[in-house]
């Protein structure tokens, strides 16, 4: 649940005071993924979203109303096309982002092919436009 920011143009130089913790639910963080100016934090049962507010110290802050109750199964499912993110939720049914708020995109069919696998975690994604 923890995550950091790494030094301006240089991703291998880290503080250790350059942290926050993604605490809106006790769950993992799969996934982090920039939208735009945003920061969107995939839990495994959850997702917040977070902005640079600048200033001193550490400069994300949450987005208020920023907060998803719903999760990501799989790192590599969360996909961007857009202006939008694509990923397969904890509960097997692909999403999208529509603003603030989760956007069904898959098919009851589909949905019934993916409740069959036994392993989902390794699940991929990739946009085809």
């Amino acid at each position: 649940d923890t995550f950091f920011k790494s030094a301006q143009l240089d991703a291998s130089a880290y503080d250790a005071l350059d942290f926050d913790v993604a605490d809106g639910d006790s769950d993992i963080l799969v996934k982090a993924k920039a939208l735009q100016k945003e920061l969107w934090l995939f839990g495994e049962r959850s997702i917040e979203i977070w902005y640079n507010a600048g200033g001193g110290g550490f400069p994300y802050q949450r987005i208020q109303g920023g907060f998803l109750n719903r999760g990501c199964a799989a790192k590599l499912s969360v996909a961007q096309e857009d202006n939008s993110l694509y990923w397969l939720g904890d509960d097997r049914i692909l999403y999208r982002n529509n603003g603030y708020a989760m956007e069904r995109i898959s098919t009851h069919a589909v949905e019934d092919k993916v409740r069959q696998y036994t392993t989902i975690s390794d699940a991929h994604s990739f946009i085809y436009t």
